[in-house]
């Protein structure tokens, strides 16, 4: 029997669904608890504190990656390396180069950076609505549109090319609910269990795909969706989700499963009225307007700084005078990159813990810049390469050593082959008296200092080469020659000792990443030779998608982050900077290499990808 349960936010849909839960566990059934990922944690404590130590047992809370886990240690193919981020942009960017002349539109488009990325969104679209090469094929084929339907073909030349690439070692992390999908055909995970799936805003095609199997395994399956049946409207706020609850029916339908009449929670349970009007206007219901506006404060703010003065200031005097906790408040805003430095420099100011829920480019650590520097003057021998690589700090030169080198090569235009041999010119440059000596001392010196800076990066230019992983060694033995490690871990407990744990925290991590992203690079190319540049060209695209963030250091701190990234559990107050229009909700705009004309043309040709003007709302 299939039974949806629909309701308002805070309506009670969560724990509707652990009372079924507990009930089912009482008469000796299974439960598998189906929620995102990022509700895994929560669910997991709802389900134990709900059911306690015994029934919790009878229960499984998964999301969809981590069933991909558990069908997969059960029936095996999860050996395989899976691919990270890095490595997916250098594969792409493998793909497009291999393909180009195979291309109509996109040729010119190959090799630049910023094209990769996007087809690698757009392949990953493709592939999480379960839409192969051959359905762009076959879609382009039925079009009248010449541009889109050479759009379609190249995308599927794309396509298949990566997956070629990937399949060789890889298992690419957007094509495993499609392998989990063929797995289940066979292996009857859900049978005699009764399944329930909670806190989904809506499904991609693969996640539809799965509850297929769900329907086709078990009978008793029971979905909470927040949705208001009692509003007719054709587009709303839960479009995308009336939409989904029938693509649910029609799959039940298919599999001669049985729907129950819905349950429809409409009672919502905020604590405060003015919260509960608000949604219910939003939601385009009909609300009664509130004699007292207590819990809705709408603040007008000349620039950022003052928007996150007034909201940490508010929340000092709450915690003060109202005995609420730090970690009861989040802070969100549409861009938090905008707020970033407001937000931090306000919390230090007024002594509020805060957890910023940001991401640092890998690119701006020392130990990328530092290797960055060194395979360019691999590839060309530059006086600015040198010197940018001892400026990251993890060098063999000092800061005064370095300021001194700096100008004496901008006085004398120093650069290439230069550097190996010995320098001659006078460090006072141009003198008056062509009688006066030459400097011999501070010369000498002079050429100390390069053939410090020279020696490790000419050792370095003369074995970056070959294949990948001998370019990659010939980097490791780069940064072990220079100590950067233990350079690095010395920074970063210089900031820890200064009150900067945050960016002591994310330094320690930006090496290993990057390490691990040397070692990805490696097994990327194989034992194929390179040339110089295009092992460079992948190390920038690598490094250019990567990232690095921290966890929260304490229990008791304020949450910031960007709306479309953070997920507070259950804040008793949340503040929302940037709320103009325009900015916050965002306008809708085309992204990718699809217009919104051409993605609803997509649709209906069969292609089942989001209608980006309705997936926004």
């Amino acid at each position: 029997m299939l039974k949806f349960i629909f309701g308002l936010p805070a309506s009670g849909k969560t724990y509707t669904v652990l009372d079924k839960i507990k009930k089912c566990a009482e008469s000796g059934k299974q439960a598998v608890l189906l929620v995102p990922e990022q509700f895994s944690f929560e669910s997991e404590r709802a389900v134990l504190k709900g059911l306690g130590d015994q029934l919790s047992q009878s229960v499984a809370v998964m999301s969809f990656s981590r069933l991909c886990d558990e069908v997969g240690r059960n029936t095996g193919g999860i050996a395989a390396g899976t691919l990270t981020d890095a490595q997916k942009v250098v594969f792409m960017n493998r793909a497009l180069l291999s393909v180009k002349e195979s291309l109509t539109l996109w040729q010119r488009y190959c090799g630049i950076v910023s094209f990769a990325k996007t087809m690698l969104d757009t392949v990953g679209e493709f592939k999480i609505n379960s839409v192969t090469a051959d359905d762009l094929r076959l879609a382009a084929a039925g079009l009248n549109s010449e541009k889109l339907k050479h759009k379609l073909n190249d995308a599927a030349i794309i396509y298949e090319a990566y997956d070629m690439l990937v399949g060789e070692k890889y298992i690419d992390p957007a094509d495993e609910l499609t392998r989990l999908y063929t797995k289940l055909s066979d292996y009857k995970y859900f049978e005699n269990k009764a399944v329930f799936i909670d806190s989904f805003k809506g499904f991609t095609g693969q996640q539809f795909k799965i509850i297929d199997r769900i329907l086709a395994q078990t009978d008793e399956v029971t979905v909470s969706l927040t949705n208001d049946p009692r509003l007719n409207a054709e587009f709303n706020v839960f479009t995308n989700i009336r939409a989904a609850a029938e693509k649910i029916r029609r799959i039940a339908a298919r599999h001669a499963v049985k729907e129950d009449e819905p349950m429809c929670l409409f009672e919502s349970r905020y604590n405060s009225p003015e919260i509960s009007a608000l949604e219910r206007l939003m939601a385009g219901g009909e609300f009664e307007r509130p004699q007292k506006c207590d819990g809705i404060t709408v603040c007008a703010a000349a620039t950022a700084a003052d928007e996150a003065e007034f909201a940490v200031r508010t929340i000092r005097r709450l915690v003060r005078e109202n005995g609420m906790r730090y970690r009861d408040f989040v802070i969100i805003s549409r861009d938090s990159d905008k707020y970033d430095a407001a937000v931090t420099a306000a919390c230090l100011q007024n002594g509020v813990p805060c957890f910023a829920d940001r991401r640092v480019p890998l690119s701006a650590f020392p130990l990328a810049a530092a290797v960055g520097a060194a395979a360019d003057c691999a590839q060309s021998t530059s006086s600015e390469a040198i010197l940018r690589f001892n400026k990251t700090g993890l060098g063999t030169l000092a800061t005064e050593e370095i300021s001194a080198l700096e100008n004496y090569t901008t006085l004398w235009g120093i650069g290439g082959d230069m550097w190996d041999t010995e320098w001659t010119m006078d460090p006072r440059g141009f003198v008056a008296d062509e009688n006066k000596d030459i400097d011999k001392k501070t010369l000498a010196k002079i050429n100390e200092l390069r053939k410090k800076a020279w020696e490790p990066i000419k050792d370095f230019k003369e074995k970056f080469n070959g294949t990948a992983a001998d370019m990659v060694r010939a980097a490791v033995e780069l940064t072990e020659r220079c100590g950067a490690a233990d350079k690095l871990a010395a920074l970063a407990e210089r900031f820890k000792n200064s009150g900067n744990e945050w960016s002591g925290d994310v330094l320690k991590q930006s090496y290993d990443k990057y390490m691990r992203l040397l070692d990805s690079l490696a097994l990327c190319f194989g034992e194929k030779r390179l040339k110089k540049s295009e092992f460079c060209e992948a190390l920038r695209l690598a490094v250019s998608f990567d990232s690095v963030g921290v966890i929260p250091r304490t229990l008791d701190e304020v949450t910031f982050g960007s709306a479309d990234r953070i997920r507070p559990s259950r804040p008793k107050a949340a503040f929302i900077l940037g709320a103009n229009q325009g900015v916050f909700p965002k306008n809708v705009t085309a992204a990718g290499i699809f217009s919104s004309d051409e993605r609803r043309r997509l649709i209906e040709s069969g292609i089942e990808i989001p209608d980006g003007s309705v997936a926004a709302m």
